[in-house]
């Protein structure tokens, strides 16, 4: 027998922003949430001798918001008939994650983290590389967080489209900016020409492979299992 479930005003205090599911079982939820959370690695500090830092922080999980009693009495006693399977709403809340108020901090750990794990950030001499990412705010902020709190020292790429909100966020979490429309003069015999902060990222850390690691964001398997992983 189908059951019509009537949300009345609910849609209308739903949270902006936030990605509303549903899920059958309980069971469900929390064999997901085991199999899909990285583990945590040892909380040392990073050596600042020039060893091998330590993995970071595992990726960033938002805090599942359970919203089930807005849907209402039906459900409600709809669940109480049937434990063992309750229908649940859950809100993912993604503005609640730290670093960049977005799902930017659980993609830039992910990064972070498996880079190290494969010796990616280490110089050949040992000491650590500067991260590079190319961002328009959000990644640049949560990588910021996220690089210096490893102990890199970490430089964003931007443009002029980038709030001076989003700004202020990466230079206050440790980062160092640099503006697209100003790097040419910086580095004429790399960037002549080039004025996409991406190629830029892409031209300065071919260039000077041994001294920065290349976040490479859009293109970058880490990004994308990070999602496979914890987005739903």
């Amino acid at each position: 027998m189908k059951r019509t479930i009537r949300f009345n005003n609910f849609a209308r205090s739903a949270v902006t922003g936030i990605l509303l599911f549903a899920v059958a079982s309980r069971a469900f939820i929390t064999t997901t949430a085991s199999a899909s959370a990285p583990p945590k690695p040892s909380p040392t500090t990073p050596s600042s001798s020039g060893g091998a830092p330590p993995p970071p922080p595992p990726s960033v999980l938002s805090e599942l918001l359970d919203l089930t009693d807005a849907l209402g009495p039906k459900v409600a006693a709809f669940n109480r008939r049937n434990a063992d399977r309750p229908i649940r709403l859950l809100a993912k809340a993604e503005f609640r994650n730290p670093a960049s108020q977005s799902h930017k901090d659980r993609i830039a750990g992910a990064i972070v983290r498996e880079a190290v794990g494969r010796g990616d950030l280490t110089r050949r001499d040992g000491s650590k590389k500067t991260i590079i990412a190319a961002s328009s705010g959000n990644t640049g902020a949560a990588m910021a967080t996220i690089g210096t709190q490893m102990g890199y020292n970490v430089t964003i790429i931007t443009n002029k489209a980038c709030s001076q909100e989003k700004r202020n966020n990466i230079i206050n979490a440790g980062g160092k900016l640099w503006m697209a429309e100003e790097l040419p003069n910086l580095f004429p015999d790399v960037l002549a020409g080039v004025h996409c902060y991406m190629k830029q990222e892409h031209r300065i850390s071919r260039r000077y492979p041994d001294r920065y690691f290349s976040v490479n964001q859009y293109e970058n398997m880490d990004n994308m299992m990070a999602h496979y992983e914890t987005t739903a």
